[in-house]
């Protein structure tokens, strides 16, 4: 099937676009539109790569397929493999399909070549040549640029003043020439013409690469430059300094910039590079590149003709008006020049700008409005409250430092508050703001391209399913790709935006990590744990992937981490929390919390463990052990705390646990079948403490936090692909364990089987990251028998008493029982049971305790019994009575 079969098949089976099911073999229509609800969307059966909204005048609506089912677009060399015949097969489906370019077109230009990744493998790219010494690739799949650390091209080679250009292409005297920063930009602009001529293109390759050596051996052919970076900081910046170049040069030149965070192939793929879209650009360009307030004024007022304008320079605002409202007699020289069209100023690159800008001046004037420049950055949408904050970059003209500040919407309604919330918030921030002013601002800050950009912000760490990503306070993953915090204080990845706004510890941050994985470590972590210590990594790992798992198995495994004291299991613990980049820590005192602090804890991670440690100790007289069955519905991920929303109505907030519960303690759990068949029990005992012992545990303790925490960063660049064989591995394991099941003739709760083919299969998962050198087939032979023997016992655990209640109740009938003479005859006489002869059993625990301590046997902790007895198989529990 081709890749158009299968868009079609997509677009037709969405149940959001809801498209009328009819035979109309060119288009599919009627869809409902994702912006303004309408039944009018429609798309090319023929060409199926842009969804667009039929109330063109009303609402615009349009994407890219690509952008909607970014999975048909990811594996091109897999969908259409190289051969000996077509060598090129998945670079030209990727160029076609992908990008949209005519293949044709670029026949001869390109080849495919393996690239050599960062960790030193290889992988499928395109490679197109600059010169002789020096060539560009770019990596096809998206599963090799995430294994990349989210890099897609690199340049081999100098390159420094030259660049690249189209193949056979001539550049006469007089022609407009096009400087993008990349190939694919000056490709896009290849297919599509300006004022009904084909555009002539090259690509510096790079922002920070004029390629001077190129433009000195065409200079004085009155050839008009025209500087098309992209439009950031960087493109911006590099624009000006360009700009100041070619002036000094003698050369023509003009600047253009694409709309918001588009590239010119990005406007390209959606159908948009037309006329119009390019005299927007040019006039953009002047606007961006301008060098002094006046002049930002002056094309503003060539863009809008305002009576009325707040500009944006120098880390300052100004307000731009006409000195006399009155009389138009000052601006009547500047409207008998350009009344009729203002297009020469910005497409005329021999025009006489300065002077239109002189003419302005005597009509409009200037006036600062405040000694700083708060830049709207985005807005942050708190999803569950659904609060919304203003945050601003703050920037002084005289200082070096920027300024983050967050306004409410009331801070911002009027000039009073805002010039009041701004000084409250940064220091010597002054606006003399007008109404007039403010609306204008606001305007500006919010009506721009597709209005302000909304950051979802996250009450915890970890994982969005909304989005997909795993949002930490400085970095973060979507789809394999890692970034880190920006500038602005928030993750960005392509259409998403997203923050965990969730406060850490100042001395427990998540570390960042290496992105460069080294699983040495691994050999010293098996000698010390071997498949206990297997079985609790791979229990980590599923916690990374909970969510995910959920979705399609329900419930995930809680781990139990039991035994005697000294035994590693805190070690053990701390070294995991290692791997995910929390150096020194082990867990949550469950006992030092009330439930509605603890409920708290349990939502504040998501795609994480939740470790609860020492829930077993009683440290006064009477004072309870936790009480485990409260963590049953986190096994599914059920519902752990709720509050009452912030508003005048009766809703509710109910948080749901997004982790994987792991308990640790030396005592055994014991509770409700329904509690225990949750759980992975690994019982610990005291080993064979020895000099290598120690000497491997001190390795794993002095490995640095930012190499262990590259284990997470691999595995969360692999998401995609690992889920994919986690699912795969958990199929067989889960048949392995159903198989010894039947044969053992020993009737297995599902549940109990599903927990342990999960840890099974993530084991399985493992191999392929560590490779078959420290993860054996041998050591995946064992442990499979060890997970059917911890299978085994927790079934066994389900149909028999808790150790310390079978101990009791072994107890309870050596002194109960005595022998008596009844009537001439010796009689059995319970001595501790209140209720002899009705079939039940009555026991005073304090009369209990005394005979044990008389008879010289064990003795029991009262406070763990009282715990203990409502789960008894021996006898039934009733009720407790004093």
């Amino acid at each position: 099937m081709s890749l158009i079969d299968d868009v079609v098949k997509a677009l037709e089976n969405d149940s959001e676009l809801n498209f009328k099911q009819e035979s109309n073999p060119k288009y599919l229509n009627d869809g409902t539109c994702p912006s303004c609800g309408e039944k009018k969307l429609f798309i090319s059966k023929e060409n199926p790569w842009v969804l667009k909204c039929n109330r063109a005048n009303n609402c615009k609506y349009a994407e890219h397929v690509r952008d909607r089912y970014k999975h048909l677009f990811e594996n091109f060399t897999e969908r259409y493999p190289a051969t000996e015949k077509d060598p090129n097969a998945s670079a030209r489906a990727y160029l076609s399909d992908e990008r949209r370019f005519n293949t044709g077109l670029l026949a001869g230009w390109y080849s495919q070549e393996q690239v050599r990744l960062e960790d030193g493998d290889t992988a499928q790219g395109i490679r197109i040549r600059v010169n002789e010494q020096c060539y560009w690739s770019r990596l096809i799949d998206a599963k090799d640029i995430r294994r990349n650390g989210g890099k897609k091209a690199k340049i081999v080679g100098p390159y420094k003043g030259e660049c690249w250009q189209p193949k056979d292409q001539a550049i006469n005297d007089g022609d407009w020439v096009w400087i993008t920063e990349g190939i694919f930009k000056s490709i896009a602009l290849l297919h599509v013409t300006f004022n009904k001529e084909s555009i002539k293109t090259i690509s510096a390759l790079s922002a920070n690469n004029l390629p001077m050596d190129f433009i000195e051996r065409h200079a004085g052919r009155k050839i008009t430059w025209i500087v098309a970076m992209d439009n950031d900081q960087a493109g911006i910046s590099s624009a000006i300094k360009y700009k100041s170049k070619l002036k000094e040069m003698g050369e023509q030149f003009l600047v253009a910039f694409s709309e918001g965070k588009q590239d010119w192939d990005d406007v390209y793929r959606v159908k948009k590079l037309d006329d119009t879209y390019f005299k927007e650009s040019l006039l953009r360009g002047q606007l961006l590149t301008a060098q002094s307030a006046q002049e930002k004024a002056f094309w503003l007022y060539i863009r809008h003709d305002y009576q009325h304008a707040v500009i944006e320079h120098d880390h300052r605002l100004w307000r731009s008006t006409p000195m006399d409202k009155k009389d138009n007699q000052p601006m009547q020289e500047f409207n008998e020049l350009y009344h009729g069209s203002k297009e020469p100023l910005y497409m005329e690159p021999g025009h006489s700008v300065e002077s239109a800008i002189n003419l302005f001046k005597l009509g409009y004037g200037l006036t600062e409005v405040s000694n700083c420049l708060p830049r709207f950055l985005y807005c942050e949408v708190n999803p569950q409250t659904e609060d919304k904050n203003y945050f601003f970059k703050v920037t002084f003209p005289n200082r070096k430092n920027s300024y983050l500040a967050g306004f409410s919407a009331s801070d911002m309604d009027c000039p009073a508050n805002i010039k009041r919330s701004i000084l409250g918030k940064v220091t010597g921030a002054r606006l003399q703001l007008n109404p007039a002013d403010l609306n204008k601002l606001q305007k500006l800050w919010f009506d721009s391209g597709g209005g302000p950009d909304e950051i979802r912000t996250l009450s915890f760490i970890g994982y969005d399913k909304k989005t997909g990503t795993y949002a930490f306070p400085e970095f973060g993953f979507h789809q394999g790709k890692m970034v880190k915090k920006n500038q602005d204080g928030y993750l960005s990845f392509d259409q998403i935006s997203i923050k965990s706004g969730f406060k850490e510890s100042g001395d427990r941050p998540y570390h960042v990590g290496s992105t460069t994985f080294s699983p040495s470590w691994y050999q010293d972590f098996y000698y010390i744990w071997d498949n206990k210590g297997l079985a609790a990594l791979s229990g980590f790992v599923g916690a990374l992937f909970v969510d995910q798992i959920r979705l399609r198995q329900e419930g995930f495994a809680m781990l139990e981490l039991s035994g005697e004291r000294e035994a590693g299991k805190s070690t053990l613990i701390k070294f995991l929390w290692k791997l995910l980049g929390l150096d020194r820590y082990e867990g949550v005192d469950p006992q030092k919390m009330n439930e509605k602090a603890l409920a708290r804890k349990c939502v504040q991670v998501s795609n994480l463990p939740l470790v609860l440690v020492e829930g077993d100790r009683n440290e006064t007289s009477g004072k309870s052990m936790f009480n485990y069955d409260w963590l049953k519905t986190g096994w599914e991920g059920g519902l752990m705390h709720g509050m009452g929303a912030k508003n005048h109505g009766f809703e509710t907030i109910e948080a749901d646990f997004k982790g994987a519960f792991v308990v640790v303690q030396n005592m055994s759990i014991d509770g409700s079948d329904a509690l225990l068949s949750r759980f992975f029990h690994i019982d610990f005992k005291l080993p064979d403490y020895n000099s290598e012992v120690e000497k491997r545990v001190a390795n794993l303790r002095a490995l640095d936090v930012e190499e262990a925490a590259s284990f997470r960063n691999q595995l969360l660049s692999e998401e995609p692909e690992f889920l994919e064989r986690y699912f795969k591995e958990y199929d067989l394991a889960h048949k392995e364990l159903l198989t010894r099941a039947n044969q053992s003739e020993q009737k297995f709760t599902p549940r109990v089987l599903q927990n342990h083919a999960q840890i099974l299969a993530i084991a399985h998962c493992l191999q392929p990251m560590f490779g078959q050198e420290l993860i054996t087939n041998q050591q995946l032979k064992l442990f499979a028998h060890y997970v059917w023997e911890r299978c085994q016992d927790r079934q066994n655990r389900l149909q028999s008493e808790h150790p310390t209640l079978q101990q009791f109740w072994d107890c309870f009938d050596i002194l109960n029982w005595d022998s008596g003479m009844v009537n001439g005859q010796t009689v059995s006489i319970e001595k501790l049971n209140h209720l002899s002869g009705t079939g039940r059993i009555a026991v005073n625990l304090p009369e209990f305790d005394s005979a044990c301590h008389h008879e010289g046997m064990q003795r029991f902790n009262m406070s763990d019994l009282r715990n203990l007895f409502p789960n008894s198989h021996t006898h039934r529990f009733k009720e407790h009575k004093k």
